[in-house]
């Protein structure tokens, strides 16, 4: 295992990764502070500051997928960490898999978060999700990787 592997953050990640594959909210959520600050660009709500806020739709995204996995990719990943945070800024691609395994969709964000030591257990304290916008339409456009 590599240095940048056994990083909070990096370790984070992987979960991040997994729980939205398993479509395990509980532990999903649990990945998020009390008072994490979520900069979403996909839900109805544009910013999420209270854990009911995030769980609801975390609940209505695993629903929407019925019996659809998302596989979840991040690329071009930068990290910096200290004792007291940790700093990522990725690309990252979600794709929606069938039970067959086939990738149905897939779109691209940038994605940043800031992780902190709550109690003693890395968490995440802020998170923002964007994409390029078009300035001829106005329209959000794709993230080239």
């Amino acid at each position: 295992m590599s240095e940048d592997q056994e990083l909070p953050v990096i370790q984070i990640l992987n979960f991040y990764c997994q729980t939205i594959y398993d479509k395990n909210l509980e532990v999903y959520l649990s990945l998020y502070a009390e008072d994490a600050k979520i900069f979403d660009m996909w839900g109805p709500e544009w910013l999420h500051h209270t854990p009911e806020s995030w769980r609801a739709s975390t609940k209505d995204w695993f629903k929407s997928l019925k019996q659809e996995r998302v596989m979840v990719e991040f690329e071009e990943i930068q990290v910096e960490q200290t004792f007291q945070m940790g700093f990522l800024s990725a690309f990252v691609k979600y794709s929606a898999v069938s039970p067959k395994g086939k990738i149905l969709r897939s779109l691209e964000n940038r994605f940043t978060c800031i992780v902190e030591p709550r109690e003693g257990v890395w968490k995440i304290t802020h998170q923002h999700t964007s994409g390029p916008i078009n300035q001829s339409d106005l329209k959000g456009g794709e993230v080239s990787i």
